[in-house]
């Protein structure tokens, strides 16, 4: 992440994430920013890590440490070649960046969540990154901390710790000095945000936005509280709750109310006053590029929004049976045959209509858990066969096994908002495949196509060589192990603490090729984890809230 966010420097003016999260008045920092990026992907410091499970030691129970991580380290000892760092549950609640962001790119029950930077915050490797950065850098240039700054809660001034996007974006935006770049989750952010687009095509991750002064939605008014020119900055009611871009603020631990206690006794010049702090409304400041970036997303957003279409963005794949006979795929070959493309759409027609349609409501699970679900497994193939023919056309659609990661209704791997809209969509993805291929030729031979974590397919091959789910989305060998401290993010939302008994009752499974889509399930009775692998009824621990007999 840091190294992307070193190179993205060298062009900041054609970089929304730099105006988004340092704003206009961080343009004579960009050395400095540079550098810190620099030194944080060439960290050469010695990391003495200690894991404290149980939450024991004070750093772990330190409100002005963020993301489960707590350097021991004094300011002045910025110059040691040696950084400690304690690592806290809190940490270890955290999911993987790649998996967070994967659950972002295909969140199935918010569309908002691929586009929104919060909700990718809350992961071990920007907290890692936020860690260090303060110690990235010399003694005698560092400048970086975690900020808490006095602004105002509507008409009320509170300390607040200036953790997630929302106040890292106000930072950018306030008129008079430059306090983004001296708060390390600014930094976090930006080189989170260049990471997440990598794998959103052609997009930087603009929600949430602040511009709007409406306290029924926005997390942000600017008020004329003061008599302040310009108008003083305030947050509303939105800022403190948990959503999308921030789906677990904890109010109590990212508040002060002024005299319960002062900041500025521990921090120093890390709690910072921002109640005479006014608005920078001038978007003139900002260049002609993020001006068209944001208005050209915007526009397309709230179409997408309006029509459900859930490839906004997508990353795609299309990969196309051109040589007829043993057709290549990544996982072995298809015996694909010619065929008409006018015969080929209206059969996409009646098995979108016919077939799909009445799935519309089962619900899809990822292939680790289709059996522990008795579920129906959906990530089949499916023939519509011809009358008075020995070959058959296949239209099919599968969960990519090492990227599907939460159940969804077969209606939700469709866009629009009504059935028929889906249907249509559905048709028209198949006849797309099928367009795009041997577009020189009157024969077709079909391929298939990956959107994220959904892979569809059309072709046509001999009945009596039918091809298998096996030639695109193979499962592999089925393993089984014990629990350990790394899985214990995904039980956190249930138990709250690392020396629970009930994690002992727990295994964690997955496709030897997919290590990825790993899900947790009850230990057997009798036997241990691996005996899991044979076990046809397995109980997946999620489902019973992981209170495993």
């Amino acid at each position: 992440m840091a190294k992307l966010a070193a190179n993205a420097m060298t062009n900041h003016q054609d970089e929304p994430a730099f105006w988004e999260l340092f704003g206009p008045r961080a343009v004579s920092n960009l050395t400095s920013i540079q550098n810190t990026f620099k030194a944080s992907a060439e960290f050469t410091k010695k990391i003495i890590t200690t894991c404290n499970l149980d939450d024991t030691h004070p750093t772990c129970t330190d409100r002005f440490n963020y993301g489960g991580i707590g350097a021991l380290n004094s300011t002045a000892g910025k110059r040691d070649d040696n950084i400690s760092l304690v690592f806290c549950r809190e940490f270890f609640g955290f999911p993987p960046l790649d998996y967070k962001i994967n659950m972002g790119i295909n969140n199935p029950d918010d569309q908002t969540a691929r586009f929104n930077l919060g909700y990718y915050h809350e992961n071990q490797g920007t907290a890692l990154l936020r860690a260090i950065l303060p110690f990235a850098l010399p003694s005698n240039e560092a400048h970086i901390s975690d900020l808490w700054v006095n602004i105002h809660h509507q008409n009320t001034p509170k300390w607040t710790a200036c953790y997630g996007v929302l106040c890292s974006k106000i930072l950018a935006r306030l008129d008079g000095s430059c306090w983004s770049v001296l708060n390390a989750d600014n930094y976090a952010l930006f080189a989170l945000s260049k990471y997440i687009s990598q794998v959103i095509e052609g997009s930087f991750p603009w929600l949430p936005r602040l511009e709007r002064n409406e306290p029924s939605w926005s997390p942000l008014i600017v008020t004329n509280l003061g008599g302040i020119q310009g108008g003083a900055v305030a947050v509303t009611e939105k800022f403190s709750e948990n959503t999308v871009s921030q789906p677990r603020y904890n109010k109590s631990r990212y508040q002060l109310d002024l005299g319960t206690y002062n900041p500025r006794d521990r921090l120093g010049n890390s709690a910072v006053d921002l109640s005479n702090s006014s608005w920078l409304q001038q978007e003139s400041s900002y260049p002609e590029g993020w001006h068209k970036q944001r208005n050209d997303f915007l526009q397309e957003w709230t179409s997408a929004w309006d029509n459900v279409s859930l490839n906004m963005d997508t990353k795609r794949t299309h990969v196309c049976f051109k040589n007829g006979n043993n057709a290549s795929t990544p996982y072995g070959s298809i015996d694909s045959q010619p065929f008409d493309a006018t015969e080929a759409a209206e059969l996409a027609l009646k098995f979108c209509n016919e077939t799909v349609r009445q799935w519309m409501k089962i619900t899809v699970y990822p292939s680790v858990l289709t059996a522990a679900k008795k579920a129906i497994d959906l990530s089949v193939w499916h023939q519509t066969g011809r009358k008075n023919s020995t070959n058959e056309m296949n239209f099919f659609w599968t969960a990519d096994p090492n990227k599907f990661l939460s159940a969804r209704a077969v209606g939700r791997l469709f866009e629009g908002r009504s059935d028929d809209d889906k249907i249509q969509h559905c048709h028209a993805t198949y006849k797309y495949i099928m367009e795009q291929c041997d577009k020189d030729s009157p024969d077709k031979y079909g391929g298939y196509i990956t959107l994220n974590d959904r892979i569809y397919a059309a072709f046509v091959t001999p009945a009596s060589h039918r091809a298998s789910r096996n030639n695109i989305a193979p499962m592999s060998t089925f393993k089984c192990a014990e629990y350990n401290a790394t899985s214990y993010w995904r039980a956190a939302a249930s138990i709250q603490s690392m020396q629970d008994t009930r994690l002992s009752k727990l295994c964690t499974c997955w496709y030897d090729d997919y290590t990825f889509a790993a899900e947790m399930f009850c230990r057997p009775a009798a036997g241990d984890c691996v005996t899991l692998v044979k076990e046809e009824n397995r109980v997946w621990a999620k489902d019973r809230g992981y209170n495993c007999p």
